[in-house]
């Protein structure tokens, strides 16, 4: 099986997607993953103690008052759709799951366009 996970910046999303990603692996010993997080986040970390392939995305947070930064923010966001989209066209996932966060946003909701089967677990 192919899978994409997405999600991170704290804890609570990057153990589910770890839990996840076991299961999946007792299985299905031959599991094809991906995980698509924040560049440099602790999802990056996590996957490497996990052994999973790991691609950046550089989606930030919403920032929390009106600011120019807004428009940055906007722009990063329309990169990484475009990003998630050259990564889902390279890698066909069978599956994309996101487990929460902003991150998740991007590989998401460009999967459910381009007609991939994408799973949510939000805790």
């Amino acid at each position: 099986m192919r899978v994409m996970i997405t999600g991170g910046g704290t804890g609570g999303h990057t153990s589910p997607a770890v839990a996840i990603l076991e299961e999946l692996r007792r299985r299905d010993p031959g599991l094809l993953a991906r995980w698509v997080g924040r560049s440099g986040g602790l999802e990056e970390r996590v996957s490497a103690s996990v052994e999973v392939s790991f691609r950046g995305l550089p989606v930030e947070g919403w920032p929390r008052s009106t600011s120019p930064r807004m428009v940055w923010t906007l722009a990063k966001l329309g990169w990484s759709m475009a990003r998630a989209a050259m990564l889902l066209r390279s890698f066909r996932p069978q599956a994309v799951i996101g487990v929460g966060g902003y991150v998740s946003l991007p590989l998401v909701w460009t999967a459910q366009h381009m007609g991939f089967p994408t799973f949510l677990h939000e805790q």
